[in-house]
């Protein structure tokens, strides 16, 4: 039997990539401090035994590991999933899904004039709410509260199924809950169908967005950065630029450049690879290929075996227990952190890879072509900068654009030549985008959390 003082708080844990950004990054040794019981629990998609390197890790004193399995639903809440999805309208986003599927584009003209008038009925939106909540509440995990009786219910996704069956269970039992996005992208193109009672947000920007497009109050919203980056701001972990480069063996008097790849990049990536087939840059440089976990089947299918200059990097754990596939463990974080800060220059797309560099004041160029094509062949990768979540980085001035091959190797060289040339935009966009660049979001993620109890 727990104490008085003591509380029980729930973490639901759904991806590899969320058990890098809360569990390592910090919030969980945070969380530990107070003294209250942790019950860790872990979406069981696939029905795998949790893996053992995790139990080691996380369990212990203070902390119980449990399981559950996916949520299952009804053909009619399926439909009502689909039908609410369009409550918060991308046009940016549907334009692109129309593009890349070939469909015909002359509908997009008829679906914005049917859907941005429905969009504006806010009142909709609560009321989809209060079906999800009253009317498509499953109780699926109603073992969980009746056994550990908590105090309150983290959900590190808000849109994840699993975790909104785990706020409306703890909503229907009067539990606190606490939620936040797991990307900083979807708050203004996601409908979030389940609202807890604090949103933590990473940005003054998504707030704004929280308040606009998901119709919650400002005062039911927090702002507390990026828990994953605290890791910038912890200068013991950096290697000596010998010692990072006699890792993947790279000459240290070379310059890097970093081709952080996307799932499915084999023409992008095949754009930076010619660069170093053909001695193109014309300096001593070497590529570094970091392959992206949910596929790299572009990198997979470079040929780079003559080119001891050209390294993939496939720095993260292969995991089928989690939905993603992957697990970066805190090794691999280490790593990453120390591929970021010895790269000369990072080269993506329109990535939060982008977020990681601007932490380290890194220069970041975004391939604007050779990247997505659509089904006639035509070259339509400048449609990825025009998304609204990503305007203000390019507003600043914090990257390079780089929209053909000549753009991009000038651009190599003005990163390698002035490296501190957009130092105060790339702080700038720092500053919008991950709130502050001070190492503490874990601490105050948990005293967000705290505060509820």
């Amino acid at each position: 039997m727990k104490s008085k003082t003591e509380k029980t708080i729930f973490i639901i844990i759904g991806r590899g990539s969320i058990t890098r950004n809360i569990l390592r990054s910090g919030v969980l040794e945070e969380l530990k401090k107070s003294g209250h019981k942790i019950v860790i629990i872990f979406w069981n998609v696939r029905n795998r035994p949790l893996p053992d390197y995790l139990r080691t890790e996380f369990a212990g004193l203070g902390v119980v590991l449990e399981t559950a399995s996916s949520p299952r639903s009804s053909r009619l809440y399926r439909y009502f999933k689909r039908l609410t999805a369009l409550l918060v309208y991308d046009p940016q986003i549907r334009e692109v899904r129309y593009i890349l599927s070939g469909r015909w584009r002359w509908l997009l003209p008829l679906e914005r004039l049917l859907l941005f008038p429905f969009v504006r009925l806010h009142f909709l939106k609560h009321l989809a709410r209060w079906l999800e909540l009253f009317f498509f509440n499953s109780r699926v995990y109603a073992n969980y509260f009746d056994r550990y009786r908590p105090d309150l219910v983290f959900s590190t996704s808000v849109i994840a199924s699993v975790d909104m069956e785990f706020m409306k269970e703890a909503k229907r039992r009067g539990v606190k809950t606490v939620s936040m996005p797991r990307g900083w992208d979807n708050v203004g193109t996601i409908f979030y169908k389940v609202t807890p009672d604090l949103l933590l947000v990473q940005n003054e920007m998504m707030k704004r967005q929280a308040v606009a497009f998901q119709r919650l109050p400002a005062t039911k919203i927090k702002v507390v950065g990026f828990p994953q980056f605290d890791w910038y701001y912890r200068p013991e972990i950096i290697m000596s630029r010998e010692d990072y480069c006699r890792r993947y063996g790279l000459d240290p008097t070379w310059k890097i450049v970093l081709w952080a790849s996307t799932p499915d990049d084999s023409r992008a990536s095949q754009v930076m690879l010619s660069l170093f087939q053909n001695d193109e840059l014309g300096v001593p440089a070497s590529l570094l290929i970091r392959a992206h976990f949910k596929a790299g089947r572009g990198s997979q299918s470079l040929h780079w075996e003559n080119l001891p200059q050209v390294i993939i990097d496939h720095n993260w754990r292969p995991e089928p227990f989690f939905w993603d596939n992957y697990d970066l463990t805190t090794d691999g974080i280490k790593l990453f952190v120390n591929t970021i800060y010895h790269a000369d220059v990072v080269v993506t797309l329109c990535s939060s890879i982008v977020l990681d560099s601007l932490n380290l004041d890194k220069p970041i160029i975004n391939l604007a072509f050779g990247s997505w094509y659509d089904k006639k062949g035509n070259d339509i990768s400048l449609k990825l900068y025009e998304y609204d979540v990503y305007q203000p980085i390019l507003k600043i001035g914090a990257v390079a654009l780089a929209r053909s091959k000549e753009e991009l190797i000038k651009a190599i060289h003005d990163a390698f030549d002035c490296p501190n040339r957009k130092s105060p935009e790339r702080l700038k966009a720092r500053d919008l985008f991950c709130y502050r660049g001070d190492g503490r979001s874990s601490r105050r993620l948990a005293e967000a959390i705290l505060s509820l109890l």
